[in-house]
């Protein structure tokens, strides 16, 4: 174990090291790109390289705030100081990371931007949380609450909420910390949140369990499991059945114990989450040392340990191999002092006897094996490093053209994309929101004018990234065929040919087991002149508002292509009269299903719903750019989970 660790610790600084070498190659290939483009890519390699490689993370952090700040972006500059002070906070520099977070709350508060403010003390609480400066921890978390009290910020409350009870736990205040746990499921079960009662009613738990008060601990524990048990949430359903493990631990159940720690561990090892791994492994080595049964408590405590290493050389690979590079270097001096000392005694000694002598050259012999024991393994490790530098040397460079190509595919999505602007021939503003979770999208928007209608479409095409944009380009092709050379106008029956194409295409009729390939879409046909507009929808909504209230059209419980269904579809229409002033919005699912928030949940379309609510007053522009505040703040730390699109139109 201590080899494979040592070659972990010089597989990762090296990388490392090529990381930084790969600097200036990066940098000029984004620099061939301008604009808001520049950017989104310049903030994307950042969060990519933000865990293995901070300082190359936060070269190009700050090159995206450097080029926000030369458009006069506000919004690109708050995303490019978030993405600065995330780097510093994931790698422990608490201080420079609050500088950052400060800089991004004196901007909110000269735009008056009260929900930004909110988020701006809740993540500056969090930082002196982590510095342990809890009373001011605890200030910083109260001004985040007050505001989102008074805006009524149901989506984000509950996080600030939670983060009290959590340093009221921290500080030895159990009665404060209930308090404010109780406070939280209240408002969860009043938003139906299902994820939010999960994490709230564990949170719960763990109050009792500290009170040990384990009855009461143990109802909470299983209600939260009982809660979640349709939740695709394997990491907290893992740390619940830990929470689980411990009181029966403490009870002596020694047996139901070791079933509820190993049903941790079948939620956490695919995952790799080896914080809840240890934990599993821990409390196995002790039930098991317990009933007696120690070998197998041994290989519990092994597994712990081994795994508890290799966290350590993860987490400091840089430092392991610049420490251990000091240490051979002192070790070698001190060998030659010693060499040195010994020859000198020798010398002295030798006329006093001839077992000294014999000794002595004993000693010598000795210290010329080690010697060269020690220089074969430096050859040794010198060899390696050398393999292991060409093998990330081809890495790096395939890494670096299989960027190009995607950069290249990314063009050639761009140039087949339709122009927005088409839709000012029939409408009075629109702003159309694309953020891709990789370089290249999987979500498409299209568009044709037929005269005298507005026919355009939302599409979310299976999967991301390059699986998706195929998808998007082939969609492209047919729905241009269907309706400009085909003459197919009316939405439900475009649905039903882009079907049938796409069935043919990827022969799908032809397979016998389940396949998923296709799309989910929202297509309309608008009138320019009468406002009229038919909507059918391929699991994809329409949402509108009409004299300021929202009315919602659910599309058809298929998708385009995929053999999950009968081959055959049906797909329904819908006629809506519009008139000035009215606003519509087609989205993929993209934006709902984004993980953030306290306990790592969805945003769902209830919060979606309530941030349009909040919106409507305000131009398109003003809208955009409250949605791309809302995801940002609402993403936080957590990678963006699919692509997002989301329309939205006022006529």
């Amino acid at each position: 174990m201590k080899i494979s660790c040592l070659l972990i610790a010089f597989l990762m600084a090296f990388l490392y090291a090529k990381a930084i070498d790969q600097q200036d190659s990066l940098l000029s290939r984004v620099n061939n790109l301008k604009g808001r483009e520049k950017i989104d890519v310049l903030l994307k390699i950042s969060e990519n390289t933000r865990s293995y490689a901070p300082e190359l993370s936060l070269e190009f952090a700050e090159q995206s705030l450097q080029n926000a700040t030369e458009l006069g972006d506000t919004l690109l500059i708050l995303l490019s100081l978030k993405n600065i002070g995330l780097t510093f906070y994931s790698s422990n520099d608490f201080e420079q990371s609050l500088d950052y977070f400060i800089r991004i709350l004196k901007i909110q508060q000269q735009k008056e931007d009260k929900r930004g403010i909110a988020s701006a003390y809740n993540n500056i609480g969090i930082i002196y949380d982590e510095l342990k400066r809890y009373p001011t921890a605890l200030d910083f978390y109260h001004r985040s609450l007050d505001i989102k009290e008074q805006i009524g910020d149901h989506g984000t409350i509950t996080n600030t909420i939670n983060n009290i009870g959590f340093l009221y736990n921290k500080t030895n205040n159990p009665d404060k910390a209930y308090e404010y746990f109780n406070k939280a499921l209240i408002i969860d079960e009043q938003q139906h949140d299902t994820l939010g009662i999960f994490n709230t009613f564990n949170n719960i738990g763990l109050y009792y369990f500290h009170q040990q008060q384990y009855d009461s601990a143990l109802r909470y524990f299983n209600s939260s499991l009982e809660m979640g048990k349709n939740l695709e949430n394997d990491y907290d359903k893992a740390h619940l059945y830990n929470n689980i493990s411990n009181i029966y631990l403490r009870r002596g159940n020694l047996q139901r114990a070791i079933e509820s720690y190993n049903q941790s561990l079948a939620l956490s090892e695919p995952m790799d989450a080896k914080a809840r791994m240890i934990t599993s492994y821990q409390g196995l080595a002790e039930a098991y040392k317990r009933l007696g049964r120690y070998r197998t408590a041994l290989d519990y405590y092994k597994k712990q340990s081994d795994l508890k290493d290799l966290v350590y050389l993860e987490r400091n690979a840089r430092k392991i191999t610049e420490i251990e590079t000091n240490y051979q270097i002192q070790q070698r001096e001190k060998e030659i002092q010693l060499l040195k000392k010994e020859s000198e005694i020798q010398v002295l000694s030798l006329s006093k006897n001839r077992t000294v002598t014999y000794f002595l050259t004993g000693g010598m012999v000795f210290i010329f094996i080690l010697t060269s024991v020690l220089y074969q393994r430096y050859k040794f490790r010198i060899k390696s490093n050398e393999i292991l530098e060409s093998q990330n040397r081809e890495i790096a460079r395939k890494n670096i053209d299989i960027l190009d190509s995607i950069m290249y595919a990314k063009g050639i999505q761009d140039s087949i994309r339709p122009d927005p602007e088409t839709l000012k021939t029939g409408i009075k503003d629109y702003f159309i929101l694309s953020q891709a979770r990789d370089i290249v999208n999987g979500d498409f928007f299209w568009m044709a004018t037929v005269e005298p209608y507005l026919i355009f479409a939302v599409m979310d095409c299976t999967g991301h990234g390059v699986p998706g944009a195929f998808m998007t380009v082939m969609a492209n092709s047919l729905l241009n065929q269907i309706v400009l050379e085909q003459g197919v106008v009316a939405p439900a029956e475009i649905l039903t040919v882009l079907h049938s194409e796409i069935t043919n295409t990827l022969h799908q009729e032809k397979y016998n087991q389940i396949t998923n390939e296709g799309m989910d879409i929202g297509m309309c046909k608008f009138h320019k002149e009468t406002k009229s507009m038919v909507f059918s929808g391929a699991k994809r909504p329409f949402y509108y508002y009409k004299n300021n209230k929202l009315n919602v059209i659910k599309g058809n419980i298929q998708s385009i292509a995929g053999t999950r269904y009968k081959n055959e579809r049906k797909f329904d229409e819908k006629s809506i009269q519009l008139s000035d002033g009215d606003t519509f919005y087609l989205f993929s699912d993209g934006i709902i299903d984004q993980f953030g928030g306290p306990d790592n949940k969805k945003f769902m379309n209830w919060r979606l719903k309530h941030q349009l609510n909040i919106m409507q007053p305000h131009n398109m522009a003003r809208q955009k750019g409250y949605l791309e505040a809302e995801i940002s703040t609402w993403k936080g730390r957590n990678e963006q989970t699919d692509d997002i699109l989301i329309m939205g139109v006022r006529v």
